[in-house]
């Protein structure tokens, strides 16, 4: 019998979706920052290798 579906409250889909959505959203920024952190790291690094292996190879 499915009238005890009619005293049942319904499920908030409603803000379910705006959670997810605004967890997703976090995750994409958050992970484009990281990427942002790591290729300024590594360019960063990259700039000071060759002049420590230029020094090396002159001495």
């Amino acid at each position: 019998n499915f009238l005890h579906q009619l005293t049942v409250p319904q499920f908030p889909w409603t803000a379910l979706t705006i959670v997810l959505l605004i967890g997703v959203a976090a995750a994409a920024v958050g992970t484009r920052i990281l990427q942002q952190r790591v290729k300024r790291t590594a360019t960063a690094g990259d700039d000071c290798e060759p002049s420590a292996h230029n020094a090396e190879q002159r001495g």
